[in-house]
């Protein structure tokens, strides 16, 4: 073999290993429930056991959604507002960087999508026809409870529903038109309908979150970002540029310790507060106690920042280096991450993933295990809980143990717990709901492509920990939940047979950046570039006397107005970039060294004991037969990247 065959030979392999690393990491978007009103339940990927959804509740691939009579929900994904009326079902069938795929098969959906990236692909699935979106901008789609007909509405923007045998229309700005059957038979059509009371509650929605003073501090792309501004204000310190302080009259109140703990996979243990504006500090950015207050630190603006579970390090479990009996039993412990330290995942991930999770704080820190942090001394930073408390998912506040810094003086953090979850860690401290009749969900739908397998489905996390982790008294480990069905989808014709990739895309290459500054007023861009309709939108005949006379009096509508043909088989056109919105930036005020609310004392908690035992030990359990890949071309210098050995059993000492 020649050199130059051997240089092409291992390029390719390296290039598919490349590959491989990126299709193990997570998605870094998920749907966060930030308002529900009624009774609005839901099931996770995997079971068939409802429950009423908890506020901040992250959704991902595989979670069903349904909103009962009267009531009415709203979620978000990245920029991207997700409402739905009363009597509605919704399911994830796909939710990564690249894939938005939702399953409707009764109710009211609305949609307002904010931008879109290059090759980022929305699409809602319903038993009549599949829609995808062209454009930001705001749609509707209504679904006949029977599932007989769909209309979509397209307020303004550009979409294109398709029938199962391949036929496609496009809309436009202020059309209207319902359909019948699964091949588009179209039963009635109008222009700029009048608004209905969902139609003037989602403008309102939208009107507050262009009025959002946190979009000029964080992109709009934080998950959770429209609900700091009714509960918190923005200020500014030297070291890390703008801040966000709670307003909160809790006593005692600290990040990570009114809410609980479920799991999902494939992130594992993921926090869910309690608090109205609870997601987005939550899951990004860190958290630093200034003069005699908690303050959020987003960091540096980043493109597609990615969500995290929790940014927390934790100490205790089952089989830890640092033993902590709570209540008889094996505790759990954990403190916020603050400005400058490192998160490093516990699931497997590419050193691409821990870059670009890490990309909003300048690491000061690289060390994986650490026995001093940044709010180790803060006023209640550090919060505990017995071990079987913490995996059924009891509330933090009910339960908490109380630590002194000292105690954990030398104590060995991780970055994970260590403790096995359990069936009813899926749903955590959510009430039981009554089971949604299956043929609200069950109803086969319309789709471009096949939906992946959930991540619940093989939740290989939860089966290493399983092993190692289980709790005394707990009940049985989770090993496998993924008990669900796989939905049923019909698809377009000519459409990808092929599942859609879980993968996210490739995000920007990180750049090392200065260190925050206080924000700088500047001029407002327009809320939304709205590109026009790229060359890969399906053409039609004009639905309306408007399009018509468009047609007539521009050639090149004119000859795509009598235009037919296969969405599938589409002229290859660069996508237009989407722009991130942004909102004057005025300068934030100084942060004021304010004394603490006098308030009202809450109850005394139970005292905790532990026997720290300094060996080195990471509770991430190994991956096995599964190494990871390096990407050597978009390593950041700041970041100790992790590896997963293979076949390499996590390190226990006994206790003694």
């Amino acid at each position: 073999m020649t050199r130059s065959h051997l240089l092409c030979s291992l390029a390719l392999v390296a290039s598919l290993f490349a590959g491989h690393a990126l299709a193990d990491d997570p998605p870094s978007e998920v749907a966060r429930l930030n308002d529900a009103d009624g009774n609005v339940t839901f099931a996770p990927a995997g079971s068939n056991d409802w429950a009423y959804a908890p506020i901040n509740r992250p959704m991902t691939t595989g979670d069903q959604l349904w909103v009962d009579r009267g009531g009415r929900a709203e979620l978000h994904t990245g920029a991207t507002a997700l409402r739905l009326g009363d009597q509605t079902s919704l399911s994830f069938l796909a939710l990564d960087d690249n894939n938005t795929q939702l399953k409707v098969t009764q109710g009211t959906l609305g949609l307002r999508v904010r931008n879109l990236y290059n090759g980022q692909h929305i699409e809602v699935d319903t038993p009549n026809l599949a829609f995808t979106i062209n454009a930001p901008g705001e749609y509707r789609l209504d679904v006949d409870p029977d599932g007989n007909s769909t209309r979509v509405t397209v307020r303004r923007g550009n979409g294109t529903a398709l029938g199962s045998n391949g036929n496609s229309f496009n809309l436009h700005d202020g059309d209207q038109i319902s359909w019948g059957g699964t091949d588009l038979q179209e039963l009635a059509a109008s222009v700029n309908p009048p608004y209905d009371p969902f139609d003037q509650w989602t403008q309102g929605r939208d009107h507050h979150e262009d009025q959002s003073v946190s979009a000029r501090y964080v992109p709009r792309d934080v998950t959770g970002y429209e609900s700091l501004d009714d509960n918190g204000t923005w200020q500014t310190v030297v070291d890390y540029g703008p801040v966000w302080v709670p307003h909160t009259t809790i006593v005692g109140w600290a990040p990570y310790r009114f809410g609980h703990w479920v799991w999902i996979a494939p992130w594992g243990w993921t926090w869910v507060d309690d608090a109205p504006w609870g997601f987005a500090p939550f899951h990004y950015g860190r958290w630093a106690y200034i003069g005699s207050s908690w303050c959020w630190v987003p960091g540096r603006p980043a493109p597609r920042p990615v969500y995290a579970p929790a940014l927390v390090a934790f100490a205790g479990g089952v089989n830890a280096s640092v033993h902590i009996t709570i209540g008889g039993g094996p505790g759990v412990a954990w403190l916020p991450l603050g400005p400058g330290e490192a998160y490093h995942p516990a699931y497997v991930s590419s050193p691409t993933y821990v870059t670009n999770i890490n990309r909003t704080t300048v690491i000061n820190n690289v060390t994986v295990n650490k026995t001093v942090y940044v709010n180790q001394a803060a006023p209640n930073a550090i919060n505990g809980m017995a071990a079987n408390n913490f995996v059924h998912g009891r509330p933090v506040q009910a339960a908490v143990a109380t630590f002194q810094p000292q105690q954990f003086a030398h104590a060995q953090f991780n970055n994970a717990p260590g403790v096995a979850p359990v069936a009813q860690s899926m749903v955590g401290n959510a009430k039981p709901a009554a089971a949604v009749r299956d043929a609200h969900f069950n109803r086969p739908v319309i789709s471009t492509r096949t939906p992946p397998q959930p991540f619940a489905a093989h939740d290989d996390l939860a089966s290493r920990y399983a092993t190692h982790g289980a709790v005394p008294g707990a009940g049985p480990a989770l090993v496998a939940h993924a008990n669900a069905p796989a939905p049923q989808v019909n698809l377009v014709k000519g459409g990808d047979n092929h599942p859609a990739n879980n993968a996210p895309a490739r995000p920007p290459q990180a750049q090392p950046a200065p260190q925050p500054a206080p924000v700088q007023s500047q001029h407002a861009t327009p809320p939304e570039q709205r590109p026009v309709a790229p060359g890969n939108n399906v053409p039609h005949p004009p639905s309306n006397p408007r399009d018509q006379d468009a047609a007539q009096n521009h050639p090149v509508a004119a000859l795509q107005a009598h235009e037919r043909g296969n969405p599938f088989q589409r002229p290859s056109e660069q996508p237009q970039p989407r722009q991130q919105d942004r909102a004057p930036q005025p300068q934030p005020q100084q942060l004021q060294q304010s004394q603490p609310r006098q308030q009202a004392e809450a109850p005394r908690p139970p005292q905790a004991t532990m026997n720290p035992q300094p060996v080195m030990h990471d509770n991430r359990p190994t991956a096995q037969g599964k190494p990871q890949q390096t990407h050597g071309d978009e390593r950041h210098p700041d970041v100790q990247h992790h590896h997963a050995p293979p076949k390499e059993e996590p390190q226990h000492k006994e206790q003694q």
